[in-house]
């Protein structure tokens, strides 16, 4: 009996070892730019004035989001002055786009109706008001057709 405790304790210990666990991402409000990849998605959340209910009265607010292929963190680098110390994000699979550029929204436009796989290039920041429906938004530079397929 002991024997066969200890064979399968090993064969238990050698099975969780060989399955790893992907690392999630973390990636850094203060860099200048990270990359992104994932699909385009527009998507309709409550807006004012209480942000809780369209069907309760409350404005529809409907935006351009990114649904990642991989799950990301997102923290302050303690090594950089920050506004952002207290704003750690964990295990973010949706981020709201913030797009200044008139014109990339073409090029949104068609990646949306395609479900292709996109590479976007940008700044993240944390959400502020009501009208950011995700914890951590990115401000869109660049965006292109990604090489990863998913």
């Amino acid at each position: 009996m002991k024997l066969f405790i200890f064979v399968n304790f090993v064969f238990m210990s050698l099975l969780c070892n060989g399955v790893q666990k992907k690392q999630t991402a973390i990636l850094f409000y203060e860099a200048p730019s990270v990359e992104l990849q994932g699909r385009l998605v527009e998507k309709t959340f409550p807006g004012p004035p209480n942000y809780d209910s369209i069907k309760g009265g409350d404005k529809a607010e409907s935006g351009i989001y990114l649904t990642l292929n991989e799950p990301i963190d997102v923290t302050s680098d303690l090594s950089k002055s920050s506004d952002y110390r207290d704003d750690t994000e964990k295990n973010l699979k949706l981020i709201q786009m913030i797009v200044f550029n008139d014109n990339l929204f073409p090029v949104i436009r068609k990646f949306i109706k395609s479900k292709e796989v996109v590479t976007l290039k940008g700044r993240l920041t944390h959400r502020l008001t009501g009208h950011h429906h995700t914890p951590v938004l990115i401000e869109v530079s660049e965006i292109s057709k990604s090489d990863v397929r998913r």
